[in-house]
């Protein structure tokens, strides 16, 4: 969307916004075949990392901002518990049936269907997130269709927005399905693959990634994602990634389908091969660049200073706004790039 300027993208903006917020709206259960409609679910468990990071009922989660008249910025926002990582993901039944394992008793590092639901907090809400976007996305393009039709074309990157949204969404149900078939069963694993790994340090932040890797060159162009055959759904191209405090130690747990593409491989590689310092490292980037859900203890807010906290802040705010705009993703900053070892100062 370069063709347009500054002001002309933040309404544009603006309107994806507003789209997703409207397609929130009358969103059912996620959990398969329940039609009832969905209340305001914690993609972060609210007593466990958000009860640990929480002062005075409150955390820090990371916000865009689409009052400004300029294009959105990103804030880091006082949230209060009961509103932190929210999204309408399941009706009050499932909210409940679905997360009372880990709700009602102790988390169990070793416990596969524990690692399991900790991946589908984050798997439901990435799923919403995209089905929202998708119309944000139709929503912009028909903005752009009306107010620019001489800048329009009939695959332009706006259409592209929605396309891609629409693809993201095909590729994760049935990343999903195989959750809600683990659900159903009651099986411990299946075809999902889990890898764990205890970090004797309580960092100061919570929050998980859903990531879509397919391999390369597939869908990344109109014509490609206009394919009906790269449109196919698989649950090869995904890795999720969870970062979850406890008491005395962080509990990082990855899960991807047995079957992937390379660049999930590599991911996977990358993490269950690094040395603690590399992997502190790693995961924070990770969750920089990709995470759905991010929250900070204020305290580690604060601790991070000025310096790191703008950097953080833009760089989030770039990885938004060009999502939205289908450009590459930004440099990842160096400042501080190490979440984990802030907590140690």
């Amino acid at each position: 969307m370069e063709k347009f300027g500054s002001q002309v993208l933040s309404k544009l903006l603006r309107i994806f916004h507003k789209g997703k917020k409207l397609g929130k709206r009358g969103r059912q259960c996620l959990y398969p075949n329940c039609g009832k409609r969905a209340v305001d679910s914690h993609t972060v468990q609210k007593r466990g990392p958000i009860g640990l990071l929480a002062c005075c009922g409150h955390v820090i989660q990371l916000k865009a901002d689409f009052a400004r008249a300029d294009l959105p910025v990103t804030k880091a926002e006082l949230v209060g518990v009961n509103a932190a990582t929210t999204f309408p993901g399941f009706c009050p039944h499932h909210d409940q049936q679905v997360f009372k394992c880990i709700e009602e008793d102790a988390l169990d590092p070793e416990n596969p269907q524990h690692k399991m639901i900790l991946c589908y907090r984050i798997v439901a809400r990435k799923h919403w997130h995209c089905r929202s976007a998708c119309a944000g996305g139709d929503r912009m393009a028909a903005a752009v269709r009306s107010e620019f039709p001489d800048v329009c074309s009939a695959m332009s990157g706006e259409d592209i927005i929605s396309l891609r949204y629409k693809n993201t969404v095909n590729a994760l149900a049935s990343f999903k399905e195989c959750f809600d078939e683990l659900l159903a069963s009651g099986s411990r694993c299946g075809v999902l693959c889990f890898w764990t790994k205890l970090i004797d340090m309580p960092p100061g932040f919570a929050g998980g990634a859903c990531i879509h890797l397919p391999n390369e060159g597939v869908g990344d162009d109109a014509e490609g994602m206009a394919e009906p055959h790269l449109q196919e759904k698989t649950p090869s191209q995904w890795l999720v990634i969870v970062v979850h405090p406890m008491e005395k130690s962080t509990l990082l747990v990855a899960c991807r389908h047995e079957h992937c593409t390379s660049r999930v491989i590599n991911l996977w590689e990358c993490l269950s091969g690094a040395s603690q310092d590399e992997l502190e490292q790693f995961v924070s980037e990770l969750m920089l660049r990709y995470g759905d859900t991010l929250v900070f203890s204020p305290q580690y807010w604060e601790s991070l200073g000025n310096e790191s906290q703008d950097s953080i802040v833009a760089f989030r705010a770039a990885v938004a706004r060009n999502a939205v705009e289908g450009l590459e993703q930004p440099r990842f900053p160096e400042c501080n790039a190490n979440l984990f070892a802030a907590t140690r100062g």
